[in-house]
């Protein structure tokens, strides 16, 4: 059973809590109030006040999110070099397909963007950022769960009450526990295999439609039977066995066995790459 009221906001989350109103100041009047993606018009704050942008973290601290960065600190986590606005349906595009939208392509379409005019000028500025910061904030509160709480998921644990309150933004859910999405080892592993696949996938030369950078996720949900990260740490084996599979049948993998090379790491060789 999922709650969910509306609520006046405050700094208080947890995710944007550390964002200081300088540093909305100046990612907003860098942004021109405009979502940075490439040929995107949509304003972040309209002319009625109304706000239609999100602030987004190129580099993420949510275990298992999209561009997630286990040693990243609050600083440069909630620093505006690392965070980009942009609007509500370009967020969550990202957000679905970070093996395309990595760290350094975010950085490339902030920068982009940056520099394809001055800063602006808006004369209500602070009113501005403290919509922006309303927007952004959301509370979860679980009940009657000892925290292993996920929504419209299959096949993983499910809390009887969620408690929501938001100011319109959107809502994350961490990954319940003993779920692949919590164990920041198995996380990395899935999305460093699933980001090999594309690398190899998008290279085929046959190919005669625009490769699908997110369509390799939507398999492995289907083969799962639910979002990978949401997926039970007993599912890693499988996750893993499917993703190798696809990797091996691609072009430029087959040329490299022929050769005697290998196409990728193991789990045990890409986590001391990590602690490295």
């Amino acid at each position: 059973m999922v709650k969910t009221t509306a609520q006046h906001s405050t700094y208080g989350n947890a995710i944007m809590g550390h964002i200081k109103e300088k540093t909305i100041k100046v990612l907003f009047a860098n942004s021109r109030n405009q979502c940075a993606f490439p040929g995107c018009q949509t304003p972040i704050i309209n002319s009625s006040g109304t706000v239609l942008g999100e602030i987004c973290h190129i580099k993420a601290k949510s275990t298992g999110g999209p561009r997630f960065d286990y040693d990243i600190q609050a600083d440069e986590l909630h620093g505006e070099e690392n965070l980009i606005l942009l609007c509500a349906v370009h967020h969550k595009i990202i957000d679905d397909d970070p093996a395309a939208y990595d760290v350094s392509t975010l950085q490339s379409i902030k920068q982009s963007h940056v520099n394809s005019a001055p800063p602006s000028m808006e004369t209500n500025l602070d009113l501005f950022c403290r919509l922006l910061l309303n927007r952004a904030e959301a509370a979860i509160n679980v009940s009657n769960n000892s925290g292993n709480v996920a929504i419209n998921s299959n096949g993983v644990t499910q809390g009887q009450v969620v408690n929501i309150r938001q100011s319109g933004g959107r809502v994350m859910v961490a990954p319940p526990v003993d779920s692949i999405g919590a164990d920041s080892d198995m996380a990395s592993y899935i999305a460093y295999l699933i980001k090999r696949y594309n690398e190899f996938a998008s290279k085929e030369k046959s190919r005669t439609r625009a490769f699908s950078y997110g369509a390799i996720s939507k398999n492995l949900e289907a083969e799962l039977s639910c979002q990978w990260r949401l997926a039970k740490t007993s599912k890693f084996d499988k996750a893993v066995d499917y993703l190798i599979a696809r990797i091996s049948k691609t072009r430029l993998a087959k040329l490299n066995k022929a050769k005697g090379y290998r196409s990728f790491s193991t789990y045990d060789e890409h986590l001391k790459k990590l602690a490295q």
